[in-house]
């Protein structure tokens, strides 16, 4: 008896030791570099899917408006010599949940979405934070939380925004496959499979080259990160810090062609650099001298910034700035004391928004699901 426990004991441990093993073995034959993740471009009556793959192989995209009867189709073609794949879905229910498979050899990634709504949407939430690089068991936990928000609250799986720095070095592409894309991150990769991802450019996305060819967004100009999408009753507008933002610039201009055209829907703005924040780096001065007066002028509510890893909110003439940078990054020490500032934390989260006709609330949320604060903003006279 005392032979038979012993034996036990060490195949048990034998067993856990083979465990990393045979789990990085059963890693190793997955032909997914990049799992199937979601994200947008100008036509509001379709989803982008993309993936990559290890080495060439057949891959086919399957979908569903029900989950049971299935559409398939034509094999994908690679785009590049990096086996990256991208297709487009034309979805004829709006605001209605599909499901995707995406298929190659024995492999199946799947995931679901919510198609956009109709233009006279009035009401929906979406969830935002930035600055997920460098700590992606950081980001897991906070992509947890977002998909248990999401589960709690399931027509609110809409999109998810991001105010920059996905990544350490951008220009790498060990670190789009370690911290970003890396499948033992299962919260991330179940995030992105599932909720379209919407990123406005960070210092930490380098040239951009890779930045540009993982969100392939409608950009405005091919050489610059800028765009715009609308969602019901509100339009999103992702600025990019890092081309010119003078008032003779071809994106400034943009911008105000872009805000004398929103007629009447409210205004969000995706930034990376905030404004006004709570120390750490200093607050954009483009942003106080040149974009402030256009969001006051053109009736802007809500600013999305991140960069500096914490949370903090500010108000300026009516325009709530909101930092949330606490999406992975190490966290940075705020000053609660800065000037326009009303409220801060030190903590990992995310921001949940409610958008309805007249009103904006906002619920900001850390890692483990509790509530750091939540306010709202009704506009006047409606």
């Amino acid at each position: 008896m005392k032979h038979t426990k012993s034996l036990v004991f060490f195949l048990a441990a034998f067993f856990i030791f083979l465990l990393p093993i045979l789990a990085k073995s059963q890693e190793a034959k997955t032909n997914f570099r990049k799992a199937p993740y979601l994200i947008y471009n100008a036509n509001p009556q379709s989803m982008v899917i993309l993936w990559q793959l290890n080495e060439s192989a057949d891959c086919q995209l399957l979908w569903s408006d029900d989950s049971l009867n299935w559409v398939a189709l034509p094999l994908s073609k690679e785009t590049d010599t990096s086996y990256f794949y991208k297709e487009e879905i034309e979805l004829s229910i709006p605001f209605h949940r599909y499901f995707y498979t995406v298929k190659t050899g024995s492999e199946l990634k799947q995931g679901s979405f919510m198609s956009r709504p109709k233009a006279d949407l009035q009401q929906f939430t979406f969830y935002a934070y930035g600055d997920t690089r460098t700590f992606p068991q950081n980001h897991n936990e906070v992509a947890g939380a977002v998909l248990n928000s999401i589960a709690q609250q399931p027509l609110s799986q809409t999109f998810i925004v991001s105010t920059g720095d996905v990544v350490a070095n951008g220009n790498h592409e060990t670190d789009w496959d370690q911290q970003f894309f890396n499948p033992a991150f299962t919260n991330i990769q179940k995030m992105l499979a599932n909720l379209p991802y919407l990123v406005s450019m960070g210092n930490h996305e380098g040239q951009g080259q890779l930045f540009g060819k993982y969100f392939p967004f409608q950009f405005v100009d091919s050489n610059h990160f800028y765009y715009s999408f609308d969602y019901g009753n509100a339009r999103f507008i992702a600025l990019d810090q890092f081309a010119s933002l003078k008032t003779n610039s071809t994106q400034y201009q943009w911008l105000v062609n872009q805000l004398k055209a929103s007629n009447g829907k409210w205004i969000i703005i995706l930034l990376h650099k905030p404004g006004y924040s709570a120390g750490g780096h200093g607050n954009d001065k483009v942003v106080q001298k040149q974009l402030q007066p256009l969001f006051e002028q053109y009736g802007v509510k809500l600013v999305l910034t991140g960069h500096n890893h914490y949370y903090a909110r500010a108000l300026v003439n009516g325009v709530t700035h909101i930092t949330t940078g606490g999406g992975g990054a190490p966290l940075y020490d705020p000053d609660s004391s800065k000037k326009f500032v009303l409220y801060t934390e030190k903590t990992y989260h995310f921001c949940r928004i409610n958008v309805s006709q007249n009103r904006l609330v906002v619920d900001v949320i850390r890692a483990d699901g509790s509530l750091i604060e939540s306010f709202d903003y009704i506009k006047p006279n409606l």
